[in-house]
């Protein structure tokens, strides 16, 4: 899949919106927040009919006597669990039944979960755990939103990286001759990531806290700090202490995004269909109708793209035919 930025010139083309600036014309802010409402309305038509194929796993820490824990941040709409299993070992894990809110434990009945429950965000355990344990979370992941690149890693070394401290405070040296941002952009986020120039997450959501503008102008050129003693890593990195990047690296603002879809390059035709009839039907274009139906088609070419078919076989058929059929 493009770059981001690439997918929006190509709408851009194909819309007639070629011209732009700061009072006048479309920004690309716009199409960008198209092209992710294209994504998001695919998945959806995925999900209705294929809801698998953006299943993901999570691993959570059971506390004794702690009967809600967190969905993963990234689920989709906050409750799309497929299955969650139990463990007291983190080996050998079961299957929790999913039961209703009406049979929600008493807060004196403890024992060994066979249930779950769903609710706002967080599942509730039944009975509440009397001993430490792993929860298997299998969910339908939300997939990462879309945003250009705001700023370049910049190391002597061309072909060095750095090392980032989990824990403690952690300068990131900037290229300042690919500062693509406006300082209100880091001014306003609250989380940062990093991403190598494939789109490939290095670094997700990273707490920054600088609000003050005049001391970004002062610094941003230069260098970003990020504070990751409030940086919670993924699962599967919890174990790590530090982390690498390297020169060439990019730097975004926000939560779960990337520069490039996680869709395969098949898909691109639909984001960027999806995006300019969004831009043709803004414009009150006529156009905008003969576009809707071919976007249509090109969706559920797509959603039926992702049906199960295997050419493999999946059973045997076994004949059992005894003497006295003969």
């Amino acid at each position: 899949m493009k770059y981001i930025q690439d997918l929006v010139d190509l709408v851009r083309v194909s819309t007639e919106n070629e011209e732009s600036s700061a009072f006048t014309g479309i920004s690309d802010t716009e199409f960008i927040q198209y092209l992710n409402d294209a994504q998001h309305h695919l998945q959806a038509l995925i999900v209705s009919k294929h809801s698998q194929v953006f299943v993901d796993e999570a691993i959570v820490s059971v506390t004794s006597s702690q009967e809600k824990y967190s969905l993963p941040e990234d689920i989709l709409l906050e409750n799309k669990v497929h299955n969650i299993e139990y463990s007291s070992d983190g080996k050998n894990y079961f299957n929790l039944k999913q039961t209703n809110i009406k049979n929600r434990s008493d807060e004196n009945e403890t024992g060994v979960p066979f249930g779950y429950i769903r609710l706002s965000g967080k599942v509730l355990l039944t009975p509440i755990p009397d001993s430490s344990g792993f929860l298997k979370i299998n969910y339908i992941r939300r997939i990462k939103e879309l945003g250009l690149r705001q700023a370049a890693v910049k190391i002597a070394d061309i072909s060095g990286t750095q090392t980032l401290t989990n824990g403690s405070t952690n300068t990131i040296s900037l290229n300042n001759n690919y500062f693509t941002t406006k300082v209100s952009e880091f001014a306003k986020a609250q989380f940062v990531t990093i991403v190598d120039k494939y789109g490939t997450v290095k670094l997700s959501n990273i707490p920054i806290n600088i609000s003050d503008e005049t001391l970004l102008k002062s610094i941003l050129h230069e260098s970003l700090i990020v504070n990751m003693t409030d940086y919670t890593p993924k699962e599967s990195d919890a174990s790590k202490d530090s982390f690498k990047i390297a020169a060439g690296d990019f730097i975004l603002t926000g939560k779960d995004v990337t520069t490039h879809s996680e869709f395969p390059t098949s898909v691109e035709r639909y984001l960027i269909s999806y995006a300019a009839w969004k831009i043709l039907k803004r414009d009150s274009s006529v156009d905008s109708q003969e576009m809707q139906g071919e976007l249509s088609l090109i969706g559920q070419e797509i959603v039926d793209s992702y049906s199960n078919i295997t050419d493999d076989l999946q059973t045997i058929p076994i004949i059992s035919e005894d003497d006295w059929s003969f």
